[in-house]
């Protein structure tokens, strides 16, 4: 069984996120082009940025951070060897 500790809606953190790295990528636009994308590429990204943070801001989406308190148990309940820092989330 997993307990869920903590569970909470983060989107709103994440919608900052979302139009700082529109912004980066935005500025960084001349070097995507060398890189041989297109404007579609582009502006394909642009969209997904601004969709997604506007259906962020707006509550519309969602973003769940859940924490679990025995994920490491629960992983060699099923036989799963693992080491924490296989779990590159925990960090």
């Amino acid at each position: 069984m997993i307990d869920v500790e903590q569970l909470e809606n983060i989107g709103i953190h994440y919608y900052q996120t979302l139009r700082f790295w529109r912004k980066n990528f935005l500025n960084n636009k001349s070097k995507v082009l060398e890189l041989g994308f297109d404007e579609r590429f582009i502006r394909t990204w642009e969209y997904c940025f601004d969709y997604s943070a506007a259906g962020l801001k707006s509550r519309t989406l969602g973003d769940y951070q859940v924490t679990y308190p025995n994920m490491m148990e629960f992983f060699e309940n099923l036989g799963v060897e693992m080491e924490v820092s296989d779990m590159s989330f925990l960090s």
